[in-house]
């Protein structure tokens, strides 16, 4: 994946350019531009704010505020290098014909090519990209406009399912050696993360009232206990349970191991309708488009007959916001499932009190006496 930094810097916006919904205080126009500069120089802020003073939209205003001008001068600074390039190649070889020390011309000629080649093959992928975020809006429409799947359609798609196109292994992804991935240009990405999808929740509809809620391409992402809108994977209700049944259904294969019985020995055979292909590009094409909570793209996966789960993470690495629990970013294997990858990203951390509390919980058992003398008794 490419990845193209600006060599300009961006100026300090004043308060009132950071499209903030209200009338900022003082402490809200500090915070907000002292983070566009954290952001700008690629440095680590701690900030700190008294209770009611919005934290959570000043953060948000605040950073996709920056991401907007960054992504502007990207595309404005790329373009005039190429041109830049382009003029100092033509003036070097006009000087290398009547140049006599051919070697140091042609040198200099061999190093603007390789620089030129490395722009205009970025600019290429900044050009593909802009044409598939074109389709994803032309689909979104065309997802307002089908609406809800009539009952009985589902059952039309589930037989209609091709076992081979639409495997898991896809979306599965391990912590050993991955191969290597479609090149593709990789824009800054922002993972804002909170404790709870409740306060996620809360940074949707306030950014809902902002102008960046117009144009920003958002995801809430959240585990299949949140998103799965399968009857029969959802009553299961331990997480562990509802995995295995959605990978289950999800690749329909036979079992390595014939002898060794699934825990969940009903409906194997069955293919999931809600993971058609179709239907979940729709249903991320939607997600893009419009800031939905974590409940309301469950709802809509419900709603049009789409896996609101695997939408949302084919729809990670064209969102520009990414709202995440803790427990998503922190562990390493999850991340490889969602396919995140932090590298080049801004990562925000908000009610960043609970987040020792967080690392302990998902790092750390406890074990209680009657456990330890159990283990005695046995060894």
């Amino acid at each position: 994946m490419a990845q193209y930094t600006p060599n300009q810097r961006l100026a300090t916006p004043a308060a009132q350019e950071f499209g903030f919904p209200y009338s900022p205080y003082e402490i809200q126009e500090q915070l907000m531009q002292e983070l566009f500069e954290v952001l700008e120089r690629g440095q680590v802020g701690i900030f700190e704010s008294p209770t009611g003073t919005g934290k959570s939209l000043t953060l948000t205003c605040g950073a996709l505020t920056w991401l907007a001008r960054h992504e502007e001068l990207v595309r404005t600074e790329m373009l005039a290098r190429i041109r830049g390039v382009e003029q100092e190649l033509t003036e070097l070889e006009e000087e290398s014909e009547k140049s006599s020390d051919w070697l140091e011309s042609q040198g200099k000629s061999r190093a603007q090519r390789a620089e030129l080649l490395r722009l205009q093959h970025l600019r290429a992928l900044l050009d593909k990209q802009e044409q598939q975020l074109e389709q994803i809006r032309k689909g979104a429409k065309k997802h307002k406009r089908q609406g809800k799947v009539h009952p009985g359609k589902l059952e039309e798609l589930e037989k209609d399912l091709d076992p081979e196109s639409d495997s898991d292994s896809e979306h599965e992804t391990a912590d050993g050696p991955q191969e290597a991935a479609e090149d593709r240009y990789r824009p800054v990405q922002i993972f804002f993360c909170s404790r709870t999808h409740s306060q996620l929740a809360q940074i949707v509809t306030e950014l809902r009232k902002t102008p960046h809620g117009q144009s920003v391409r958002c995801i809430s992402l959240g585990s299949r206990q949140q998103l799965c809108g399968n009857p029969a994977v959802r009553k299961l209700k331990h997480v562990g349970l509802m995995n295995e049944r959605c990978l289950d259904m999800a690749t329909k294969k036979a079992r390595p191991n014939p002898s060794k019985k699934s825990r969940l020995t009903a409906e194997t055979n069955s293919r999931c309708p809600f993971k058609a292909a179709s239907l979940v590009e729709s249903l991320r094409d939607l997600a893009l488009t419009e800031p939905l909570d974590i409940e309301e793209l469950a709802n809509e996966g419900t709603a049009c007959g789409g896996c609101s789960y695997y939408a949302s993470r084919s729809a990670v690495e064209h969102a520009q916001l990414i709202l995440l629990p803790y427990q998503l970013k922190l562990q390493k294997s999850a991340r490889n499932q969602l396919g995140i990858s932090l590298k080049g990203s801004i990562v925000i951390v908000d009610e960043a009190r609970n987040l020792l509390d967080s690392v302990a919980q998902l790092h750390g058992s406890k074990i209680n006496r009657q456990q330890l003398e159990r283990a005695k008794v046995q060894i």
